[in-house]
């Protein structure tokens, strides 16, 4: 089992450990997709089941079923937050900062990343003059639709980029709703939510193959793409840089 804790409900890393606020949980069972590819990136997520529930918090519904069917389209803008570098160069954040960033399409996409990228198991968002961007150490985080009046969809996980923030190189997620099944046949949870497609593939979906260009990973470990991490834990203060 792995040696690493959870903590839900703190804002800055340096004092996590003294906030009386938080809430540390220890991982019952880690569940990592049988197809993670380290290599293209497909299928880069996993899961973590806690040692007991976390309470007093509202958690981020990956896939709430009363927003389902509907699809998000080019251009619209998401949310994505984390406690990662601050750019290429830069240091890791003490507190979560967040940005917003426009859904590409998978058109562009791959014209901008490569023709083989999986569009069925990623998503694109970014801007086209670059700027701002999730970035190394932001792996596992969410990249959100704001519904309003408090509400978040999980609708992409940090997974890999080229560089952080470049022109025309928008940042790559794993697409949650392509994972929908999986989650439901490894732990029996979300299985009445299938009902539909967050988002709609609007080119066929390429065999399996090497990325045009080498990804680089938003974090240096393995997969550790952790929907534990979904949780409401966020409290943006400012953008990311």
């Amino acid at each position: 089992m792995p040696r690493f804790r959870l903590v839900a409900g703190a804002h800055s890393l340096l004092l996590a450990s003294i906030f009386t606020g938080a809430q540390i949980r220890f991982p019952q069972r880690v569940i990592v997709h049988e197809s993670y590819n380290p290599i293209t990136y497909e299928n880069d997520i996993a899961l973590i089941e806690l040692n007991r529930p976390v309470t007093n918090v509202q958690p981020i519904s990956a896939l709430a079923s009363s927003m389902l069917p509907y699809a998000i389209r080019e251009g619209q803008q998401l949310v994505t937050a984390g406690w990662g570098r601050t750019g290429e160069e830069g240091s890791l954040s003490d507190v979560p900062l967040h940005t917003t960033v426009p859904l590409v399409s998978a058109h562009d996409c791959k014209d901008k990343l490569g023709s083989s990228i999986r569009t069925d198991l990623m998503i694109c968002a970014g801007r086209v003059e670059g700027g701002m961007d999730a970035c190394q150490g932001d792996s596992g985080g969410p990249l959100l639709l704001d519904e309003g009046s408090g509400r978040h969809t999980i609708v992409g996980i940090v997974s890999w980029g080229i560089g952080c923030a470049r022109p025309d190189k928008p940042g790559v997620y794993t697409r949650v709703s392509a994972f929908g099944t999986w989650v439901c046949l490894a732990t029996g949870v979300g299985c009445d939510d299938l009902v539909g497609q967050a988002f709609e593939t609007d080119v066929p979906a390429p065999p399996p193959a090497p990325p045009y260009v080498m990804p680089q990973g938003r974090d240096p470990g393995p997969v550790a793409k952790i929907l534990a991490r979904l949780l409401r834990l966020l409290f943006w203060p400012s953008p990311c840089i």
